[in-house]
């Protein structure tokens, strides 16, 4: 039960800090859609209720079993706020992931 609150504490403290990137309107709890963990990884989807922008958030949770965690925390999280994607940027992704042969090793080395 202790894990289920904390949870909810991490996403009420989420949608206090996130706004949507593309209009700025507050998101509320019953937009956030748990989409999978692993090894203390979680990944939702945030949509937005005025223009329907989904956005993916993932985050650490804290396990026992996990070994070691990454340094970082809700103080030194930095959100970024680089404005609109354009026109051309998705252009230029949908061109990058049609020709993504699934190689990442080849893609971080470059």
């Amino acid at each position: 039960m202790e894990k289920n609150n904390n949870l909810l504490q991490i996403l009420k403290t989420l949608t206090e800090m996130m706004h949507c990137p593309h209009c700025g309107e507050a998101y509320t709890l019953d937009q956030v859609q748990y989409i999978s963990q692993i090894e203390g990884y979680c990944l939702l989807q945030v949509s937005c209720k005025s223009c329907h922008i989904p956005i993916w958030v993932n985050f650490f949770v804290e396990n026992s079993q996990v070994k070691q965690k990454p340094e970082l925390n809700i103080k030194n999280l930095e959100i970024l706020d680089e404005g609109p994607i354009t026109v051309d940027e998705m252009i230029t992704f949908h061109q990058e992931i049609n020709s993504f042969d699934g190689n990442f090793k080849k893609v971080f080395n470059s």
